[in-house]
């Protein structure tokens, strides 16, 4: 597998939890990336996610599993962490048909 796919798909994971994760911990991540250390810095997302009981995007989530399933990481790292709710859009009823006389 390509590591730089792996590394871009731990950038992606990591963008999607920047705002909620500390900046210590986005900025230690980064760190580990640009030395070529992708299962530090995604075993470093996941364990920080999980300690402070963060919910993440669902985009986030399948970027951290699919990289950590390709290094043959723990599963148990990304299985634990908590999906934030999805923004589902709420279908409206279509306009009644009008009655033509």
């Amino acid at each position: 597998m390509n590591q730089d796919l792996i590394e871009q798909a731990i950038r992606d994971a990591l963008d999607g939890v920047r705002d909620i994760l500390g900046t210590a911990d986005v900025e230690n991540a980064e760190v580990f990336l640009d030395h070529a250390e992708p299962a530090i810095a995604l075993e470093l997302i996941c364990d920080q996610l999980y300690e402070y009981d963060l919910s993440i995007p669902r985009h986030s989530f399948e970027r951290l599993k699919w990289a950590g399933e390709r290094m043959n990481v723990d599963p148990d790292r990304w299985l634990r962490l908590s999906l934030a709710p999805s923004l589902r859009r709420v279908a409206s009823k279509p306009p009644s048909a009008t009655n033509k006389a």
